[in-house]
């Protein structure tokens, strides 16, 4: 009796969440992201420059300094390297994480990121949550997690998610004589 309890109160149900099939479902305010690409792309800036921090459980911190000519990246400089595999020596003398990539590029890629992870389908729930500068219109922070079958439901926002990450972009500067 002892061990049927016991079964039924803590492995059934893991049994049984693991033959359910999980649903996908995603917190993201598409109307927003698209108005706000919309106006960031009518200003046409092609010269910037700006600090992105990167938090993440997988790939760790990190901060960079990004600066984009003829809406180009034309170099980027992180505050610290990082070491280990995964990452590839770059032509700008930097080391740079290949899952990291888009994150290190101009304001347009990294609204793609955002859009390629939004568009990314899998078994769980996925959030992203982002604020928007008001002058230019870009992503000045943003939140992604993504809660799979070992943390569906997910719980309070902040934590247990399988995936998560914050980006957030500061001191931009507009300068068409960036050198």
């Amino acid at each position: 009796m002892k061990y049927t309890t016991l079964f039924a109160l803590f492995v059934l149900p893991l049994l049984v969440s693991c033959i359910l099939p999980m649903e996908y479902s995603l917190d993201f305010d598409c109307e927003t992201f698209e108005a706000q690409r919309a106006l960031w792309r009518e200003q046409d800036c092609q010269d910037y420059s700006f600090y992105l921090r990167y938090s993440g459980y997988e790939n760790g911190s990190w901060n960079v300094t990004v600066i984009i000519k003829d809406g180009d990246l034309q170099k980027y400089n992180y505050d610290s390297k990082k070491t280990g595999s995964g990452y590839v020596y770059a032509d700008m003398n930097q080391w740079i994480d290949i899952d990291l990539k888009p994150w290190v590029d101009s304001i347009d890629t990294i609204f793609a990121e955002i859009e390629r992870l939004a568009d990314r389908e899998a078994k769980g729930k996925v959030i992203i949550a982002v604020d928007y500068d008001a002058e230019y219109h870009y992503p000045r922070r943003l939140h992604y997690a993504f809660y799979g079958p070992q943390t569906f439901p997910p719980p309070d926002p902040g934590g247990g998610s399988d995936h998560s990450y914050n980006v957030s972009i500061q001191d931009f500067v507009l300068d068409s004589e960036l050198e």
